[in-house]
């Protein structure tokens, strides 16, 4: 019910996403190279996931760590933000429009038409046209685009929290603490490790459709991808170690691009035109513009 509420319907607009040059000219020369979705291990925001765990009872909470000290983290994520409003915002070049040298508003903003994430429902039908229901199931969410909720969980009353949030967010409370009501049934610590592992696989993905409300400035949006075994990418051309987990996006990038936006502190803006030339060989258009902020 989370996913299907947060997830973005089909006729969407623009989105962009925010990322060093290296990145872009890649894509310009290949058309059929795909988006990357990197492990949620790489995040460096230490309130990241952290939002809807603080929202759940402690018994959960308790639940949920004991598992994740044992259990891989399979999530994978991609975020956007709402184009044009965010394709070119002095707040956003400084926290996302970094460079491969992680300085800021050195990088680009990539503004991609909406229809390149999935535009299906995720419902399941049999041959006779009839809705199935499904148990938690994940795949059915694959390239879907998700609003993230953004949650004061110092006080959820607010009025700014949406009443169907809270309702949702109510009704997964009741139902992991009648997961958790099976341990005082059944004394068996391989029965409590079971039911921890639940708890995990059930909030390591949801997690991520949440953010503080520290950060609503930001409109963000969201692939939220989980997956495991083959589909999964270790970056072998990445110079740094250890290196990264990523999972590819359905569709190859290029040919959804509209437009590259340059940071205020690219250096030869003129020069970076080349991007388009090499779009064109591939039969596609990007247009290359600066983004004309004052930026010091």
């Amino acid at each position: 019910n989370i996913k299907e509420f947060t997830r973005v319907k089909p006729g969407s607009k623009a989105f962009v996403h925010y990322t060093p040059l290296k990145t872009i000219d890649r894509f310009a020369n290949n058309s059929n190279l795909k988006f990357r979705y990197y492990n949620t291990a790489y995040m460096n925001d230490p309130e990241e996931g952290e939002a809807l765990i603080n929202y759940l009872g402690s018994n959960v909470i308790g639940a949920y760590q004991n598992a994740k000290k044992s259990e891989e983290l399979n999530v994978y994520l991609g975020s956007f933000l709402p184009a044009p409003e965010l394709e070119n915002k002095l707040v956003v070049w400084r926290t996302y429009g970094k460079d491969e040298n992680k300085e800021e508003a050195a990088g680009c903003s990539v503004v991609l038409r909406g229809n390149f994430f999935d535009q299906e429902t995720g419902e399941f039908y049999n041959q006779d046209k009839e809705k199935i229901e499904t148990d938690y199931h994940r795949p059915r969410f694959n390239d879907n685009l998700h609003k993230v909720i953004y949650l004061d969980t110092a006080n959820l009353e607010k009025p700014h929290h949406d009443i169907q949030v809270l309702d949702l967010l109510k009704e997964l409370s009741i139902s992991l603490e009648e997961v958790m009501s099976i341990k005082k049934e059944v004394e068996d610590e391989k029965v409590y490790a079971a039911i921890d592992k639940i708890i995990f696989l059930m909030l390591s993905e949801l997690t991520y459709f949440f953010k503080s409300s520290h950060y609503s400035y930001e409109n963000e949006f969201r692939v939220i991808k989980f997956e495991t075994g083959e589909k999964v990418k270790v970056d072998t051309e990445a110079i740094d170690l250890p290196r990264k987990l990523y999972v590819e996006s359905k569709r190859p990038l290029l040919r959804y691009i509209q437009k590259v936006i340059l940071g205020p502190k690219v250096k030869n803006q003129n020069q970076w035109q080349y991007i388009d030339a090499l779009a064109k060989q591939n039969g596609f258009n990007v247009k290359v513009e600066p983004s004309g902020i004052a930026f010091q």
